[in-house]
């Protein structure tokens, strides 16, 4: 997988397992089944995969959550760490 990075733009919980858009899309390289390590500083949160894609923008479903990490945004997304 290509190294891409991101930052998180918006994040919806009110869908389980939770819902996270990202500043990056086609434009960038990123298709359907990407995955994204998401983090803040030093402090790691979660991975997400991405369901849908426009030219500039992803929304991923989170598939991963480190225990008591809420992923919000402005958070860093990468698909390699």
């Amino acid at each position: 997988m290509p190294l891409i990075e991101a930052q998180v733009v918006k994040v919806d919980y009110s869908l389980k397992p939770g819902l996270v858009a990202l500043n990056v899309g086609k434009n960038a390289g990123v298709t359907r089944g990407h995955t994204f390590e998401i983090y803040s500083g030093t402090e790691y949160k979660g991975q997400v995969k991405v369901e849908t894609v426009t030219d500039d923008t992803c929304a991923a479903l989170v598939v991963l959550a480190k225990d008591g990490a809420k992923m919000n945004a402005g958070d860093r997304a990468s698909t390699r760490l």
